[in-house]
Order: structure tokens, then C-alpha cells, then sequence
């Protein structure tokens, strides 16, 4: 029987899975050679996630190569069954391969790996050398759009498909504009469902008179259906006016079967007639004759009559007639009624098609699609031949968030790999899976992948303990979802989601106490809403974890989406503002607080930009006059401010450089403009801004690099971009941090808020997305996209409907089991008190399970609406920053480089002799200062030359001239003692020196508190080489060493210059700083 190769790691929240795939990382990179690392391929899903997994097999290797061994160590060491000092040994070889080999320290992201493919496969591609693989989808998107609106008025068939799509905005209270609801509805041809069916969309969508043809079929269907129901209704109509008999004369009146026929026959479309349109009245009580007069009316004889011979016949045959056509009917309307979108994705996608043929260009979301095709039908050596690259194992991180594609572009290497014998694994977590909208398939990692490489050789392990969270909330959370899996299967009747939770229970492995508290929020009599409610109660929380002298940087809060976020950061800015207890801090930082386009500096430069490109706007004048007040003054007069009609008298109040270079700096790059600027304006002195004017410079940058480099197009861009540009900051700042429930996933925090525990389990009908589906139609299967909507249940599309459903569910499941997993310590909850039984919300989930379940109940206060379990304790630890030694910038230095760059118009003969003595003398002179420079003691003088031969670096003549000259040096005592083996030896040694240039000194002897400085010339004795020295010296001073000597070696004569010491230890200002 073979070994089971491939390992399937199940790691729920909290449970290592950092640490298990460094383990299996360093298990195999330690088996073998040291530099068997490069056939390993660890993949991960961000770059952030890259880092953290480089870091940590990197500290781990730094730490055992020091002989600090931890449990991981011992794991190791028995696992490879080595000895401590082997182990140690091998674990530096393999620290210093990996440092000297860094581009081939294989951790990337799957992104970045699929990329590395792609350009080894450029020509097969039909893509010419110079392609660009484009990040900012939105930016092309925007392009193409433009592109499609051209072709209006002259597209006839598109200029129909814009007019539904404005006349559906207008409906719904979007904006008619259909621009930016274009590029929202544009976002549907980069998910990967689309591009599974863009081919065969395309191909069949390009058969002439397609959508007219189409049309025309779907109408006739639910025309049919309507004119039939119509007809029959109508029938019975007539013989009941016929009669003379009215509302009145029928059992129930308004609401019986005289009036359902009148409604009925008022039906235009087929969604109209469903279910609930038909009703249990008249498919019952109405079968009987007995059921159709009121007993007041002076006809009931004749209408009991007329029901059982005629009426009740015609309502069987409508009945009969619907029931039987309703769900094909419902199924065309339902395609008709998106069937503009249908027209305008296909009209969008083509037009892409074209937009990146004519650019060169490649999408980030194309790449997995065009692998397929390369991957599939290629042999795997092949591939790894055109990359430049053997991988032998496969280590795949979050593999719940893998799409379909990806795993499919993956698999057939990883199953080569498995077929020559060398082990591979995946780790994720099903409930984690929160990225569908970007293509993860948890269906993988459930149960497909075992099936795809076979169960025979396949092992699946399950990481059960919680290293992360305090007893009570791990119990917490395995009880809550426990329950709430339950309910959501009742719910959709979905086996799925049940599933997916059947491993959530988890072992506690801290001693910590713990805490969970979920407070309901009952509907506020007065006009606050319940969020205004939760919020106050927030703060309250917050001053009670001070009072526990809790640091903020320890607290975060968790929101659903971005408006949230700043929902709760402009509450707490402006009650910090209005509070009058002062014992109290409400600092917090998030995206939204930290963005660019709110910083002073940058304002001033974005304005001045406007200002540049059209100085007669009144609007950028104004513009820039208020950011540069705002940058100088306090308490800006809004009047003077304002006051720009007269341009000159304007222009008075910005720096005199700026109005007098304005011609210039319209014709600079865009880098250099935006640089001179920061100059001009004196940008560079506001320290508290400088980390966002780097910011702002690197996109500049990064814009300038990628796009047009114009002012125009950057402030355009600009424009489209800012909201979503902002600085990052280290996580010891002292503040609480907001994060949405996406990007706190893989984190971790101490004392844990959700101030608005409340979001739909199903999509919203404003937010339904669109489902691709296959069609028959005309004896022809064709793909329709279809509205996720409820009525999708009775049409041909209730598959695809019920299956979205399930994923909805679960997503928001998986939403919440990662918000409630991210606690230490504490986690605490505010939601809303649930409007009624059918309401459809996390929040209606919590509260059931809180209220309800056998286990969670003991802790709940139904009169307080209350769940608290655990208690808060004192913490202890103490909230001084780190002490990094971190050097911060001072400033925002520019250098005006054309000022300094300047070309040597003449130079001295090339063909004179004793330019060629002094070249050569030169070389010799660089040469002999390089090597003696490696070397640190005189056994190691032979190696150095031989290796510098090898190398190439100096020839046999060469090699004997500098060895002799090293070898008649040491005849004299003074350098021979130098290079003896008693001294701790450091040769080019760098230094950095605090607002100084770094330096570099070629020799440093160390031994206990006294320090020798020898600095290496080849040339003639200067006065400044002693200075130099004398530098050094002061130096070391300052690093603490007590006595400290200076020497120059030159060394063509061997002269040793001695350099005296101006000072000594004491009184220096000490720099803290090692070599």
C-alpha cells in the first residue's frame, strides 16, 4: 500500500495553521539539501499572508541556527531524526541559502505564481514581449465603457439595451446616468462564472439576428400564456354579465370568484398568476357548486346551476392550463425581463476583447482562464522548462477561498508531483470561506479535491485545538454555531450548510478567563435609532476597559462594510469633541480616518495640480486658495479666502516661486511637477504629514510607471481613486482599529466589538445577483443570465436559484463565524431586538440561538435582553510603545537634480601614456584594497586570492604580485599582530549614524571594551585620510567602546600612520548603536 502523499489540513480559527505549514515548510526543506528549498511551492491568497509565512519560517531557521530551540524544534528534530547539533547545522546552511538565494524562496501568491507562468508563455499567447498584465481592472473597464457609448446612435441594437438599462435605474431610484451604474453592472464579466460561459455566450450571441430571434420566441411563450389565461377568464366573465349577475350574487363578494376572474383577466403578466394569485379558495372550496352564491342572492339556483355545468369546467381548464404552463412561461419572462443585461454583457465583453488586442494587454482576472488552456494541454516538464522552476512539493494555504479555475490550473502539477512520490498538502478552513464574490469555492476544500486526487492517497487531519481564545469564548462559539447550523438547514432544507459546521467544535488550550456579552437593542420610542443606541452602549463599554486600564491598541472594532466603519468612527471623533470626561480616550483608527485626500499637504498638491492645467477656473482657484489657508491658518477668514476674482491679487498670496515657475512646472513630468511642488510650497516641514506626502509621491509614481504621464490623466485617476487611498500604520499605535469582517480575517485582537451585529442571510433584491444558467429553448441550449429572485423557485431556474441561496446563507454564516473568532479575551456584540419570526438577519440567528438552545439559554435575561457569560479583568500590561529604535524622517527632502546634473563637455587625451600608468596604478590599487578588505585573519589570505582568481577578478601575475605584497606587510610586527587570531575581526563593518550618511570602515578589531580602526590607501599620505580615521574613532566612541586606536595602512609602501585619539569615552553622546 503507498504512502498517503497528500494531507488535506482542516483549521478552524485560532488552531496554528501558520505554524503547520512552516513545520511541514522546514520538514521538508531540512530533509534534504540545503538548497532543496527551492523545489518547494508554498502558495498563499495576499501578499500580507506571503510576508507573514516568510517571516515566520525565517525566524524560526534565525532561531534555531542560534541554538534557541523551541517545541517546533523538537517536533522537527524527532521527526527527521536528527541530533541536536545536525539539526542546528543544517538549519544554518539552509537560513544562509535562502538569504543569498531570496528569489527563490518560493512563498508568493497564487496571483503572483500564475503571473510568472504567463510571461514564460507569451508567445503562445499571441502576446508580443511588451505586454502589460493589468491589476486595476476598474480603470480598463472605465475605458471600454467609453468605448461602448461611442458606438450609440450608430449601434441601434445597443442603444436599446442603454435606454431599458436607464429606464430599469430609474424604476429602482438609481440615477439614470447610466456611466457609473455601467461600470457596478460591468464588474459581471471578471467573475469567474461569467468567464466559465464567455466563450460560448460569445459564439452563440454572434449568430445573426440572435437577440431579435430570442426575443421574439420568449414573447411568444408568455404572450401564449397571458392570452390564454385571459381567454378563459373572459369566458367565464361573459356568462356571469350574460346572466346579469354582479359581485354581490357570489359567496364572499369582493373577494370571491366573480371578482378573481375580473383579476385574472386583468393579468399582463405571468409573474402575476402565481401561487398565491390562484389560492387554496379556489382550488377548493370552489370545486364545489355549493361554494360559488351567496345565500342572500335571488339567483344562487341558477348560478349553482351554471358553476357545476359551465364555470367550474372553464376554472379546471384555467387551473389545468396554468399549472402546466406557468413554470415554462415564468422562465421566459424571466429571461426578458434581464434581457438587456443579456445583450449589454455580451456587447461589453466583446468590446473588451478588442480593447486589450489593440493595447497588448492581459487582465489579472484572465490569467487563470488563459492557464487553463496552457496547463491542460501541456506536459508538466514542459511548463516547469518555459518557468525556470522545479517545483516537487505543493503547500497551499486558504484553500477555501481557491477557486474552480485556479484548483483546475493547479492540479494537473500537483498530481504529477504526487505520481513521482513527493508529498504536498492544503490547508483552510470551510467556514472561513468569505471570498466567493472572488471566485473561493468551499466546495473544494468540503469534499471535491479528495475525490479529484483520490482517496487512496489522501489524508485528512483536523487541527481541533484553539490556541488563540479564552475558554468561555471558544465554548461560545462552538455551542452558538452548533445551534445556528441546525436552524439554517431547517431553514433551506440544505444539507450543505449543516456540513459545513460539523467540525466547528474546538478544544480550549489557554487558562485565560474570558468574557461574552450580546446585548439586543430594543426599537427606541423616541426618533434614535436603534444603532445611535448601540453606539452609546459601545462608548459605555469602552470607558468600562479603560477603567480595567485596557490600552485602545488592544480593542477592535468589526463592521459588515466600509459605510459602517465610518458610521462608527465619525461617533466616536464626535463625541471625543463634545465628551467632557477627560479621564477617557475614544482615539480610533481606520481606512477612512487615515485616507489621503483629508490631509492638508496633499490637498494643497492635488490643488495646485487643478490650478496648473487651468488657472482661469474659478473653481481650482478657490480651491487652492482655501487648502493654503487651511495649511497656515487657524481660523481661516472664509471672506479673504474667497476673495479671488481679481487673479492677481490672488496669485499675491501663494509663494512667489510658484507663481513664477507656473510655465515651467506645466511642461515637467509628472513625478518632478508634484516633487517641485512640495518644495515651493514648503510641504516638507509639516512632520506630522510627511508619511502621507511619500504615500501620495509613490502612487504618483506608481501612475507615472503604469499610465499616462500627464497632469490631466493623474487628476482624473485621481478623482476616481482617492476614496480608497490611504496610509497604513503600525499596529502599536495606541488606538482601537476598525476593520471590516474581510480584512480582520487571518488577524487577531485582544477585546473584540461588533457594534452592528445585524445583516440580511439572503441577497437584497436591490443587491440580487446575477445567476448564469443554461437554457432550452427551440430544441437549443443556450446560456440566459436571470435575477436572483424568490420566483426563480417555480421556473426551470430553481436550481440554480436554491443552490445561490444555500451559498448566501452560508456566506453570511462564515461572515459571522469569522467575526465572532477574532477575540483573545472578550468579544461583545451589539444587535438589534428582531422585528418578528420570518425575519431573515444574523441578528434574528443570534437571538434565537441566545434564547433558545438548551445550552446557551442558562446565560440569557429575557427582561434585559441580555446574554453575559465570563468576567473582565484588570490587564496589566503596560502601553509603552516599542522601542524599535525607529528613526523618523525630519523632513521631505527634494533635490533640485537638474541644478546638480550637468555634462562634461571635454576631458583629458585618451592616448596619453601616463593616463594609462595612472589607470593601471589605479586598478591595482582598487584590487589590493578589495581583497585585504576580506580578509580577517592570515590563515585566510591563500583562500581569499585563490577564490578572487577563480572568480576572475585578478589573473596568476596579479594573484602573485598582491600576495607578496600581503606577505612583506606582515614582516613588519605591528600589522603581522593585526591579523592574528586573538581579535573578534569585522571588515567593511557598516554603520548607520542618526541624520548622517552611513560609513563603511575596512578593518575593526574588537576584544572586550578596546576597539582598533585600520583604514586601507593605496595612494599618496594625505592629511584628510587621517580625518577620516578620526571620524571612525569618534564613532566607536560613542558606541561605547573605552579606548579606541586609529591606523592608515597604505598599502603599496607599507607605511602605518598612526591617528591620536581627540577624546575619549566620556562625555560623548552616545548613539545606542551596534555594528
Amino acid at each position: 500500500m503507498r504512502d498517503k502523499l497528500f494531507t488535506i489540513y482542516r483549521s478552524s480559527a485560532g488552531s496554528g495553521k501558520t505554524r503547520t505549514l512552516a513545520k511541514a515548510y522546514l520538514s521538508l526543506a531540512l530533509r534534504f539539501r540545503a538548497d532543496y528549498y527551492k523545489h518547494i511551492l508554498a502558495v498563499t491568497f495576499t501578499n500580507k499572508a506571503t510576508q507573514e509565512m516568510k517571516t515566520r519560517i525565517l525566524q524560526y531557521l534565525n532561531a534555531y541556527a542560534l541554538g534557541k530551540n523551541d517545541s517546533l524544534a523538537l517536533e522537527l528534530m524527532q521527526e527527521l531524526n536528527l541530533d541536536p547539533l545536525t539539526f542546528k547545522e543544517r538549519t544554518n546552511e539552509l537560513r544562509a541559502d535562502i538569504l543569498h538565494n531570496y528569489s527563490q524562496f518560493s512563498i508568493s501568491t497564487i496571483d503572483a505564481f500564475f503571473q510568472k507562468v504567463i510571461r514564460a508563455f507569451t508567445r503562445e499567447a499571441g502576446l508580443s514581449g511588451d505586454y502589460r498584465l493589468e491589476i486595476d481592472q476598474e480603470q480598463v473597464t472605465v475605458e471600454v465603457i467609453n468605448k461602448l457609448i461611442d458606438e450609440l446612435g450608430s449601434n441601434e441594437q445597443l442603444t436599446k439595451w442603454l435606454i431599458e438599462f436607464a429606464k430599469d435605474n430609474l424604476e429602482n431610484d438609481r440615477p439614470w446616468d447610466v456611466r457609473s451604474n455601467l461600470l457596478d453592472f460591468a464588474r459581471e464579466i471578471f467573475k469567474e462564472e461569467f468567464r466559465e460561459i464567455e466563450d460560448e455566450l460569445l459564439r452563440t450571441t454572434a449568430a445573426p439576428d440572435f437577440f431579435k430571434n430570442l426575443r421574439t420566441l420568449l414573447r411568444k411563450k408568455t404572450h401564449s400564456f397571458t392570452a390564454t389565461v385571459n381567454k378563459f377568464s373572459n369566458q367565464a366573465i361573459s356568462i356571469i354579465r350574460e346572466n346579469g349577475w354582479d359581485k354581490s350574487d357570489f359567496k364572499y363578494g369582493n373577494s370571491g370568484v366573480f371578482a378573481w376572474f375580473i383579476k385574472i383577466e386583468r393579468f399582463n403578466s405571468v409573474t402575476e398568476f402565481d401561487e398565491k394569485a390562484a389560492g387554496p379558495r379556489i382550488r377548493k372550496d370552489c370545486q364545489d357548486a355549493k361554494n360559488w352564491p351567496s345565500k342572500d342572492s335571488v339567483y344562487a339556483k341558477s348560478i349553482f346551476d351554471k358553476a357545476e355545468s359551465t364555470l367550474i369546467p372553464i376554472l379546471n381548464s384555467l387551473l389545468d392550463f396554468r399549472d402546466k404552463h406557468y413554470r415554462e412561461a415564468l422562465s421566459a419572462e424571466v429571461v426578458l425581463a434581464n434581457f438587456y443585461a443579456f445583450g449589454l454583457l455580451a456587447d461589453l465583453s466583446r468590446k473588451l476583447r478588442e480593447y486589450k488586442e489593440e493595447n497588448n494587454m492581459m487582465l489579472l482576472a484572465d490569467a487563470p482562464k488563459f492557464l487553463q488552456g496552457i496547463i491542460q494541454d501541456s506536459d508538466t516538464p514542459f511548463i516547469y522548462e518555459k518557468v525556470g522552476s522545479f517545483y516537487k512539493n505543493y503547500l497551499i494555504d486558504e484553500f477555501q477561498d481557491t477557486s474552480r479555475m485556479q484548483w483546475s490550473n493547479f492540479k494537473p502539477l500537483l498530481i504529477n508531483s504526487l505520481d513521482q512520490g513527493y508529498p504536498a498538502m492544503v490547508v483552510g478552513d470551510v467556514k472561513q470561506s468569505i471570498y466567493r464574490w472572488r471566485g473561493g469555492d468551499l466546495q473544494l476544500l468540503q469534499q471535491d479535491v479528495e475525490q479529484h486526487i483520490g482517496s487512496e492517497r489522501v489524508k485528512v487531519k483536523e487541527l481541533s485545538s484553539n490556541y488563540r481564545s479564552a475558554p468561555i469564548i471558544v465554548n461560545f462559539n462552538n455551542n452558538f454555531f452548533k445551534a445556528i447550523a441546525e436552524y439554517a438547514k431547517a431553514e433551506t432544507g440544505e444539507a450543505l450548510l449543516s456540513e459545513t459546521y460539523r467540525d466547528v467544535a474546538q478544544l480550549t488550550s489557554k487558562n485565560d478567563v474570558g468574557y461574552v456579552k450580546t446585548q439586543f437593542i430594543r426599537k427606541p420610542e423616541d426618533d434614535t435609532t436603534w444603532k445611535q443606541e448601540a453606539l452609546m452602549a459601545l462608548v459605555k463599554q469602552i470607558e468600562d476597559l479603560q477603567d480595567l486600564s485596557v490600552p485602545l491598541r488592544d480593542m477592535a472594532l468589526l463592521v459588515r462594510n466600509n459605510r459602517e466603519g465610518v458610521e462608527v468612527a465619525e461617533f466616536l471623533m464626535n463625541y471625543k469633541n463634545t465628551t467632557d470626561k477627560n479621564t477617557y480616550r475614544y482615539d480610533v483608527i481606520s481606512s477612512e480616518s487615515l485616507r489621503l485626500d483629508a490631509v492638508p499637504t496633499v490637498s494643497v498638491l492635488v490643488s495646485a495640480l487643478q490650478f496648473l492645467i487651468n488657472s482661469e477656473d474659478s473653481i481650482a482657484r478657490a480651491q487652492l486658495s482655501y487648502d493654503y489657508a487651511r495649511l497656515h491658518q487657524e481660523n481661516i477668514d472664509l471672506h479673504n479666502v474667497f476673495s479671488i476674482g481679481d487673479k492677481s491679487v490672488f496669485l499675491k498670496k501663494l509663494p512667489v516661486a510658484f507663481t513664477k515657475e507656473m510655465t515651467r512646472l506645466k511642461k515637467m513630468p509628472l513625478f518632478e511637477v508634484t516633487e517641485m511642488l512640495i518644495k515651493i510650497f514648503d510641504l516638507g516641514r509639516f512632520k506630522g504629514e510627511l508619511v502621507y506626502l511619500h504615500t501620495f509621491q509613490n502612487l504618483v509614481l506608481e501612475f507615472y510607471t503604469q499610465e499616462r504621464n500627464d497632469i490631466r490623466s493623474f487628476l482624473e485617476w485621481w478623482e476616481d481613486n482617492k476614496e480608497k487611498k490611504s496610509i497604513q500604520v503600525s499596529g502599536d499605535v495606541d488606538a482601537m482599529q476598525i476593520y471590516t469582517i474581510h480584512k480582520s480575517k487571518g488577524l487577531q485582537f485582544k477585546y473584540v466589538f461588533i457594534p452592528f451585529c445585524s445583516w440580511d442571510i439572503d441577497h437584497k433584491s436591490m443587491m440580487a445577483p446575477t445567476l448564469w444558467a443554461h437554457y432550452e429553448i427551440d430544441d437549443k441550449s443556450i446560456v440566459v443570465p436571470v435575477k436572483y429572485a424568490s420566483k426563480l423557485e417555480d421556473t426551470v431556474f430553481a436550481d440554480a436559484y436554491r443552490e445561490e441561496r444555500t451559498r448566501s446563507y452560508l456566506d453570511n454564516l462564515n461572515l459571522l463565524y469569522v467575526a465572532f473568532t477574532r477575540a483573545e479575551k472578550a468579544l461583545i456584540i451589539f444587535a438589534p431586538e428582531p422585528k418578528g419570526a420570518k425575519e431573515k438577519t444574523v441578528a434574528a440567528l443570534l437571538f434565537k440561538a441566545l434564547s433558545v438552545d438548551d445550552t446557551l439559554s442558562k446565560y440569557w435575561d429575557e427582561g434585559s435582553l441580555l446574554w453575559i457569560e465570563g468576567t473582565l479583568e484588570k490587564s496589566y500590561e503596560s502601553v509603552a510603545p516599542k522601542d524599535d529604535h525607529i528613526l523618523s524622517l525630519e523632513s521631505y527632502e527634494v533635490s533640485a537634480w537638474r541644478q546638480r546634473l550637468s555634462l562634461r563637455l571635454s576631458s583629458e587625451s585618451p592616448f596619453k601614456t601616463d593616463k594609462f600608468i595612472d589607470e593601471a596604478s589605479r586598478k591595482k590599487g582598487v584590487l589590493m584594497h578589495t581583497l585585504f578588505a576580506q580578509i580577517k585573519y592570515k590563515s585566510e589570505a591563500e583562500q581569499v586570492f585563490n577564490q578572487a582568481l577563480q572568480r576572475g577578478l585578478i589573473n596568476r601575475v596579479e594573484q602573485a604580485a598582491i600576495s607578496n605584497q600581503f606577505y612583506r606587510l606582515l614582516e613588519n610586527q605591528q600589522i603581522a599582530a593585526w591579523f592574528e587570531e586573538g581579535w573578534e575581526v569585522k571588515t567593511e563593518a557598516p554603520i548607520l549614524i542618526p541624520n548622517s550618511r552611513d560609513v563603511r570602515i575596512d578593518r575593526i578589531m574588537i576584544k572586550d571594551d578596546q576597539a582598533i580602526v585600520i583604514d586601507y590607501k593605496t595612494g599618496e599620505p594625505r592629511e584628510e585620510d587621517k580625518e577620516q580615521v578620526h571620524t571612525y574613532m569618534r564613532i566607536l566612541f560613542s558606541m561605547n567602546f573605552i579606548k579606541v586606536e586609529g591606523f592608515v595602512l597604505y598599502l603599496n609602501t607599507g607605511e602605518v600612520t598612526p591617528v591620536k585619539a581627540e577624546t575619549s569615552k566620556k562625555g560623548q553622546n552616545q548613539l545606542g548603536l551596534g555594528i
